[in-house]
C-alpha cells in the first residue's frame, strides 16, 4: 500500500509529465527544513519538502524561479540554483 504522502506526490506529478525543467531549486534552512523546487520552462513548479520524510505539494503551482528565490530569500533559506544546461 502506498502511503498519503506518496500518493500525493504522484497525483501531483502527473500534472509534470511532458513538462520541461528548467531549473531546479535545492534549499535548507538549519536542520529545520529541506526543500526541492522544479521549475518548468511555462513558469510552473512542483515543490518537494521535509525533515526526515519526504513530502510533496498537493499540485504544480504557478510560481516562477524569481518568485521562488524571492520566497526563499525572504524566509532566511540557503539555496542553490541549478540551471538548465543550455540556459
Amino acid at each position: 500500500m502506498v502511503s498519503m504522502s506518496m500518493q500525493k506526490i504522484h497525483d501531483a506529478l502527473v500534472d509534470a509529465i511532458g513538462k520541461t525543467l528548467d531549473r531546479v531549486f535545492v534549499a535548507e534552512r538549519g536542520n529545520e527544513r529541506c526543500q526541492l523546487y522544479l521549475v518548468f520552462s511555462d513558469g510552473t513548479s512542483y515543490e518537494l519538502y521535509g525533515n526526515s520524510s519526504l513530502n510533496g505539494a498537493r499540485h504544480v503551482e504557478n510560481w516562477s524561479a524569481d518568485s521562488i528565490r524571492r520566497q526563499l530569500s525572504d524566509d532566511g533559506f540557503t539555496f542553490i540554483e541549478i540551471p538548465r544546461p543550455d540556459a
